[in-house]
């Protein structure tokens, strides 16, 4: 559902390119209708709850095919029984019901807010760079031990801090970031204490770089976190041409560096297609592809090129971050599932949680540290991630708390703060068994 909720149309297109024959096309003509009439209808009418009860015959069928697709059914009557069986009728209208009063109150907000009892320390720099890869798997990168060099300009770079042991806060790119960016619990997500209200409220510039996509009035979480900012580029406009690669947020950050005004420092998040599906549309090299190959090792091939492409994307905005003083963030919205069918890599959602899904990289970058680079092991779950935010910032504030940021002397592990979000809503830690005992409302454990 989260194809048609918060995507464009291209992106659905390039998913549907990745998937089995028969049901990928059954599949993608199915979203692709809903999509569609649901983009466009929910304008005209002006209420996408009411269009996507008008289309529920279509979305059960989608559901039906996913289910088959996806193997957890052998024959379409099981299938068929499977999606009746998990609630498709009951938990996932509700879902989209919650979906939208969520969406709604976050629309009805103040443009922005001003935090309260916030105040600044520490040095300041010129520029705070946050960058969100998509579906960026940590066990793909080199920097962690992947045989191979996905990530070598980054294994060169002195002045990094490589933390192992992060899981997202969801397995799919707007509940994921939503979380990163607000202040939120397992039932609630505060967007009238976000990221960007924050850094305004502080007296810094923000910029949003994306070149994820952009629908309009009906848009996602992460576009809406988007819009208090001071300037916005949207670099894939959700039309029918393909999206351009990651190279195409080069030319604003070139822009907003060279007008940089603002002795408070200016924020800037930069949102990277990554390695979004259709994997071998992701990247314009040719480092592991090779198309002789079974199409097994070339679409891995492919995902591993988008790792590597974004490790050409990350060296090369700190090469334009070099000569100012300013410190940088990567991490990634959420991993990916790794499947031994096509597309090899998917969203760990439904039956596919897995910890693949939610293990992501973070890194730390100081353009004025000469220090050799080092990894540190400490779990961390970045649903927590605005407190670690605001610590590298050099924020305090009543209602943030420096022992949930990983960077911080006072972080503790192992408390019952520690867990991430399925996408059906259900609480997940990586942890320990002791963990669940300990915190009683763990839904599962995935070890």
């Amino acid at each position: 559902m989260s194809v048609i909720l918060e995507t464009n149309i291209n992106e659905t297109k390039e998913f549907y390119e990745t998937v089995n024959i028969i049901p990928g096309i059954l599949m993608a003509v199915f979203t692709l209708v809903c999509t569609i009439i649901f983009h466009f209808l929910s304008v005209a009418c002006n209420n996408r709850l009411l269009v996507l009860i008008a289309l529920f015959p279509l979305l059960f069928c989608a559901e039906v095919i996913n289910r088959y697709e996806e193997r957890s059914a052998h024959t379409w009557l099981d299938a068929t029984r499977t999606a009746v069986k998990k609630g498709f009728i009951t938990a996932d209208l509700y879902n989209f019901h919650k979906y939208f009063k969520e969406l709604e109150k976050f629309r009805d907000m103040p443009k922005s807010r001003q935090w309260e009892n916030i105040s600044r320390y520490g040095r300041k720099k010129d520029f705070y760079v946050l960058v969100f890869g998509e579906g960026a798997r940590k066990s793909n990168h080199s920097i962690y031990g992947y045989p191979k060099e996905t990530s070598p300009l980054l294994a060169k770079r002195r002045g990094m801090t490589i933390i192992d042991g992060v899981y997202a806060p969801a397995p799919q790119t707007s509940a994921s970031i939503s979380r990163m960016l607000t202040l939120n619990d397992k039932s609630t997500v505060d967007y009238s204490y976000n990221a960007i209200d924050l850094m305004n409220s502080m007296g810094l510039t923000t910029h949003w770089i994306s070149n994820q996509g952009y629908i309009g009035f009906y848009d996602t979480r992460v576009t809406l976190l988007a819009k208090p900012s001071n300037d916005q580029y949207f670099l894939n406009k959700g039309d029918f041409t393909e999206s351009g690669f990651d190279n195409v947020v080069l030319k604003p950050l070139e822009k907003i560096i060279s007008e940089k005004s603002n002795p408070d420092g200016e924020f800037i998040v930069i949102h990277l297609i990554g390695s979004h599906p259709n994997f071998c549309k992701r990247s314009p090299t040719q480092f592991f592809k090779v198309p002789e190959l079974e199409e097994l090792g070339n679409i891995k091939n492919c995902y591993d090129d988008s790792i590597r492409y974004t490790d050409f994307i990350l060296n090369e905005i700190m090469l334009r971050l070099e000569k100012t003083n300013s410190k940088l963030i990567y991490i990634s919205d959420h991993g990916l599932t790794r499947l031994n069918r096509t597309p090899y890599f998917f969203y760990g959602l439904d039956d596919l949680v897995s910890r693949g899904a939610f293990e992501v990289p973070l890194i730390f970058w100081d353009s004025q540290s000469i220090k050799k680079s080092v990894k540190i092991q400490r779990t961390y779950y970045a649903r927590n991630f605005i407190h670690t935010l605001a610590n590298w910032v050099g924020i305090k504030s009543d209602i943030l708390d420096n022992s949930l940021s990983v960077i911080n002397d006072e972080y503790r592990e192992g408390t019952c703060n520690d867990y991430s979000m399925t996408s059906s809503n259900e609480t997940i830690t990586f942890s320990s068994k002791e963990m669940m005992e300990k915190c009683k409302f763990y839904d599962f454990v995935e070890k």
